[in-house]
């Protein structure tokens, strides 16, 4: 019995229109995205399709880097300027597929006050883009809050809770009128005076140090 030799086997693969999925971490269900003024923006969007789609249009500073599994809707250092709706469309020869996001871009107020008192003294005046920030002119021994705002174009957030107080504390000034009082073949020993500050904190001890001669 003959028998006829077969070809090769070719199989296809069906085309799919593009297909643009933002149900990536980091956003809310309106496709809105918080991100803090000077920090870098990286969304994840899985995109699927066949052929593979490409990207035809975003906006603004917005750059796109592609992946295998996953292209990233990326902004270096988000400014105030970008804050606003971006629209992704991707196409391939059977289809096109198209999605928006709303880049809300925020800073931050911040405010202060003693304890027991309503009156917030204001901290910045032009938005504040990092989280954290350091305090200064306070008042050692006095108890302080303090809270924050987010800021976006859209306007300013309610605050933060407040801080639970805390007290700023410096450090004492040098003790004084250090003298030898005392010396023997074996022993030394040592006077001095409190020091003339020493603050809301307190001395808890001190610390006596020697060098031999020529030491700095």
């Amino acid at each position: 019995m003959a028998t006829h030799p077969q070809g090769p086997h070719i199989s296809s693969v069906p085309p799919e229109p593009p297909k643009i999925h933002l149900d990536c971490s980091g956003k809310t269900s309106d496709n809105s995205i918080v991100v803090v003024a000077g920090n870098k923006l990286r969304l994840d969007v899985a995109i699927t399709g066949e052929p593979p789609p490409v990207f035809t249009s975003t906006e603004g500073r917005v750059r796109i880097e592609k992946r295998v599994d996953c292209s990233s809707f990326v902004i270096e250092s988000a400014e105030r300027a970008d804050e606003g709706r971006y629209t992704i469309k991707v196409t391939n020869p059977v289809g096109e597929d198209v999605a928006s996001i709303f880049l809300r871009v925020v800073g931050y107020l911040l405010e202060r006050k003693k304890k027991g008192s309503q009156r917030w003294m204001k901290l910045n005046f032009e938005v504040f883009t990092e989280t954290t920030y350091e305090s200064t002119k306070m008042i050692e021994g006095v108890l302080y809050e303090m809270r924050v705002f987010a800021v976006n174009a859209i306007g300013v957030s309610q605050p933060s809770m407040n801080t639970k107080p805390f007290m700023p504390i410096a450090p004492t000034s040098e003790p004084l009128h250090l003298v030898v009082e005392d010396v023997t073949d074996t022993t030394t020993t040592l006077k001095w005076r409190p020091p003339n500050r020493i603050g809301a904190g307190g001395i808890d001890g001190y610390l006596v140090e020697y060098c031999l001669e020529g030491c700095e």
